[in-house]
């Protein structure tokens, strides 16, 4: 349903590799793409600070297994460098900026020529996959890497 519509300013292209290894931390040597070790476990996914909407009810336990996931968005450079072209609509954010303005068949597009070119297999992390990352494998916390809101506020 949501597959054509153009994603949000700032794209969170994180690839997920389908051979994830031990090693904490790994880098594509063709393309640079760092990724991250993440173990997989169990946690209850949803709305479980009764503070989000209401498709993210019931709150339901969900297990995923080890993956590696980008550490970073894909950036600017990498997606010309593997499709020749940015669509991007910040280009004077500059290379190393996340790719942004992009749909779901772009993406899907993007991956498959990234897997011809590095001879992998990644492709788009599951929402579980993605809500357990950004929980820091599971944690209870309400933000990344801490519950208290007073961190967060300080940070922005």
């Amino acid at each position: 349903m949501y597959k054509n519509v153009v994603l949000s300013v700032v794209i969170f292209i994180f690839l997920v590799s389908f051979a994830a290894t031990s090693e904490k931390e790994s880098k594509d040597p063709v393309t640079g793409i760092e990724l991250v070790f993440v173990k997989g476990g169990c946690y209850d996914m949803g709305n479980t600070f009764g503070d989000g909407d209401a498709n993210e009810k019931p709150v339901h336990e969900v297990c995923v297994s080890d993956f590696s996931i980008g550490k970073y968005e894909v950036t600017q450079g990498q997606w010309k460098a593997i499709m020749g072209n940015n669509p991007s609509n910040f280009l004077s954010c500059g290379a190393a900026c996340p790719a942004e303005g992009v749909s779901w068949d772009d993406i899907q597009g993007f991956i498959q020529k990234l897997n011809s070119r590095t001879g992998k297999s990644y492709r788009l992390p599951t929402e579980a996959e993605w809500e357990y990352a950004a929980r820091g494998g599971g944690k209870k916390d309400k933000y990344a890497g801490t519950s208290k809101e007073d961190i967060i506020e300080a940070k922005a």
